[in-house]
């Protein structure tokens, strides 16, 4: 249990070198632990059904989450599209692909410094 690991992110202003602000996901330092576990038949059509493409949930410490919108695993951006407390202190949060990107090319800054090398 708890053997994989995954990174929160959340919509930050960063100026891109021009002296325009942009918005980039930023991820924490920290990584949070998970246990991954799959999207079930019926959750997968009742979803696809609203306009969702749920890959993953993931279930994680309710302490390590504070409403973040995005998640890295696995080198794969990921956003938040439901979340439900399942214990006292624990919470799974449903995953989709972040737009049509694949795998990342290269590891990000966590500090925020710079913004993610992506494939689309």
């Amino acid at each position: 249990m708890w053997d994989d690991i995954a990174y929160l992110g959340t919509i930050k202003e960063i100026d891109n070198g021009y002296g325009d602000l942009v918005e980039n996901v930023v991820y924490v330092e920290q990584p949070i632990f998970l246990n991954k576990k799959s999207v079930s038949y019926s959750e997968f059509y009742q979803a696809q059904a609203k306009g969702y493409k749920p890959e993953l949930i993931i279930e994680v410490n309710l302490l390590d989450y504070n409403l973040e919108k995005y998640v890295l695993y696995e080198n794969v951006e990921y956003k938040v599209i439901k979340t439900y407390q399942k214990k006292e202190d624990t919470i799974e949060i449903t995953l989709e692909r972040k737009g049509n990107q694949h795998k990342l090319d290269g590891f990000i800054c966590l500090d925020g410094s710079e913004e993610l090398d992506r494939v689309y």
